[in-house]
């Protein structure tokens, strides 16, 4: 669960990349940046309260 939570956080924020620097689709980036961003937020706080 944690791990998938983690890959599609990163996945958003590299497509989040990817629209910015490629296509400059800067509306469509910025959000997946925060989405991405906010994914990665949760599942550090997640990580560290579990802690296994």
């Amino acid at each position: 669960m944690k791990s998938t939570l983690f890959i599609i956080g990163l996945l958003c924020t590299l497509a989040g990349l990817i629209a910015l620097f490629v296509f400059a689709l800067k509306i469509i980036a910025y959000i997946l940046l925060a989405i991405g961003f906010v994914i990665g937020l949760i599942y550090l706080v997640y990580k560290n309260k579990t802690n296994d």
